[in-house]
């Protein structure tokens, strides 16, 4: 009987040895899930249309002068886009020089920065080296178009969902004689950061 006992005490030791090294605490397991999750990049189309008004027209900008471009701009455009809803953007740039090589007429554009800002407070992060603002219009374009440009935008960053992104936007962008806005049309891809805490 005694052995029995001493059986009976030995295996009861052992269950709540057992019983004691597994956790049943839901909190710690999904922690220990949440450390393994990763964040991943997804890469996605990227499509904006806005209509853009200007602020300023400056024909005696010294400082846009220097760099070959005596006229500054400022414009500010709203829209929508897409991941972001409805946004806003304040464009400021030189323009008005010309390039050699390009034989239609034209006006240069210089490079510059700018922010996307969608209607919850994030920001999507662009940059263009320029371009050209081609006078006239192609045979894809509405009739009372006066000028456009094409060129890529780069993605450089961002804050909240945009912290991290990436990408290359091409601008369709033209003016028209039916009154001062501007048209906005980019189409691209943005590669975005899924799942970071």
């Amino acid at each position: 009987m005694k052995t029995l006992q001493k059986l009976l005490m030995l295996l009861l030791s052992l269950f709540f040895v057992a019983a004691c090294s597994k956790t049943d605490d839901p909190v710690l397991e999904d922690s220990l899930l949440l450390k393994s999750a990763q964040p991943i990049s997804v890469t996605v189309p990227f499509e904006a249309h806005m209509l853009g008004t200007p602020i300023l027209i400056d024909f005696e900008n010294s400082d846009c002068a220097q760099e070959g471009n005596p006229v500054h701009v400022i414009a500010e455009a709203e829209g929508t886009a897409t991941h972001m809803g409805k946004v806003h953007i304040t464009f400021e740039f030189c323009a008005g020089g010309e390039d050699p090589e390009i034989t239609v007429p034209h006006m240069t554009v210089g490079p510059n920065s700018l922010v996307m800002t969608a209607a919850n407070g994030d920001e999507l992060f662009l940059s263009t080296e320029g371009g050209a603002v081609i006078f006239g219009r192609t045979d894809e374009h509405p009739e009372n178009v006066i000028d456009y440009w094409k060129y890529p935008y780069t993605i450089t960053g961002g804050t909240g969902n945009f912290e991290e992104a990436e990408g290359v936007i091409y601008s369709d962008d033209y003016d028209t004689s039916l009154n001062e806005q501007s048209v906005h049309n980019w189409y691209g891809t943005i590669k975005l950061i899924k799942g970071k805490r």
